[in-house]
């Protein structure tokens, strides 16, 4: 019975024919996008997290330095992952507007 209630009500959302037509990241850059912003964030976060640290803890305030250091290195090269990962969101989506006008040159014809 539940089976049956299921596929009733569950079925046009999840049948191929209803869904729009996903891409399966055949494109490098898309890839390329997705772990860039991913390493990005993270480099950001954590030096963000140091510079918080360094701000609120009571025990060592001589090793301010090497936190400023190490902060600054993180937060910079998260903004550097970032930005490539923008050039490369960029790049995968010009990329997949040329595959659609190619593919709508073709199928109308002239």
């Amino acid at each position: 019975m539940f089976y049956s209630i299921n596929k009733l009500l569950f079925s046009p959302i999840f049948t191929p024919s209803c869904q729009t037509k996903l891409t399966n990241m055949s494109n490098k850059h898309e890839k390329k996008f997705l772990i860039n912003m991913l390493i990005g964030f993270i480099l950001t976060t954590s030096g963000v997290s140091a510079i918080i640290y360094s701000a609120y803890t009571e025990e060592h305030k001589m090793d301010w330095i090497f936190w400023a250091a190490i902060s600054a290195v993180a937060v910079n090269a998260g903004l550097l992952f970032l930005g490539s990962s923008l050039i490369h969101k960029v790049k995968a989506d010009l990329i997949r507007r040329q595959k659609q006008k190619s593919k709508t040159d073709k199928a109308m014809p002239e």
